[in-house]
């Protein structure tokens, strides 16, 4: 997805990670702290939109073994990566 750079959008991208994690039964203070890194990363990423668009592309894919946030900005790529456990899997 591509993101406008308003701060209140880092707000969703970090809500959204969150919610993943606590899909995949990630515990409460490791979701929260997964939270915070995305939502920090957001803050960054926002700070460097691409060329003239004033845009961030963001993935955020869950895989089996792992949740990803990318964020894709004009100082290249920043990704973040959340282990979840083998229980999650479903």
């Amino acid at each position: 997805m591509r993101v406008d750079v308003d701060l209140r959008l880092a707000a969703a991208v970090g809500g959204a990670a969150r919610a993943l994690a606590e899909a995949a039964d990630v515990d409460e203070e490791t979701a929260s702290q997964w939270q915070r890194k995305v939502l920090m990363a957001s803050h960054e990423a926002l700070a460097h939109p691409l060329g003239d668009v004033q845009r961030v592309e963001v993935k955020i894919l869950r895989l089996a073994d792992r949740i990803e946030v990318t964020f894709i900005h004009s100082l290249g790529v920043t990704r973040l990566i959340q282990e979840i456990g083998q229980r999650a899997v479903r």
